[in-house]
């Protein structure tokens, strides 16, 4: 499961080595549209939800984690919902 190994990263890679593993998973994983692409891209979300120019659509939220072990495992702390999380953030396309 590709959240639960992202999770896996954040707890036990420290800031530097996360840079390189996003780096190398996500240009594998994430491609970027352009030219008659995205020109479909517009579209759809036109169809779907009626406003022009619409290339993407993005949210986030957070997964509740274990408690991280290590330096800094406090900074994971989310005083908001009160328990350790990692903040998901998501880009769409209109499919």
């Amino acid at each position: 499961m590709v959240c639960g190994g992202l999770i896996n990263c954040f707890t036990y890679f420290q800031r530097g080595h996360l840079d390189v593993v996003i780096n190398i998973i996500f240009r594998k994983l994430i491609i970027w549209p352009f030219g008659n692409k995205m020109d479909t891209i517009i579209q759809g979300f036109k169809t779907f939800c009626g406003l022009p120019n619409i290339q993407w659509a993005i949210n986030g939220t957070h997964f509740s984690i274990s408690e991280p072990i290590g330096p800094h495992c406090e900074n994971y702390f989310n005083h908001k919902i009160g328990c350790y999380s990692v903040v998901c953030q998501v880009v769409v396309d209109d499919k």
